[in-house]
């Protein structure tokens, strides 16, 4: 039986360090507790859980569940940029996304190959 739970998502501060720095701030204490503080308020949590819904739906489309995070339009330009039927590009989409990016980032990664 499945765990009756699942996808639950725990930050901490090296996370909100990283966060700063991938934004090119200086990841000072003082700005670590600034963001933990606006992070701990219920507005954060509300956003979390909202972006979650937003992610479920997104994998409905019609009366069928979407094997990749990428609509039905980004999965046509991914086929078409690569020359390639929607079945094929779908399995290209699902092996290399890293959940990062749109679909083009994800294209990118495919056309430069594996990292060395």
């Amino acid at each position: 039986m499945a765990e009756e739970y699942f996808g639950e998502v725990r930050w901490n501060e090296d996370d909100l360090r990283n966060a700063l720095e991938v934004n090119d701030v200086e990841p000072t204490d003082a700005l670590v507790a600034q963001l933990r503080k606006l992070c701990e308020s219920s507005s954060f949590e509300e956003a979390m859980v909202g972006a979650g819904w937003d992610i479920i739906y997104g994998y409905i489309n019609g009366r069928q569940i979407n094997t990749t995070r990428f609509s039905d339009d980004e999965i046509d330009r991914a086929a078409a940029r690569l020359c390639m039927d929607r079945e094929r590009a779908i399995v290209l989409l699902r092996n290399w996304d890293s959940g990062h990016g749109d679909v083009d980032d994800v294209i990118d990664r495919y056309e430069d190959g594996p990292d060395v």
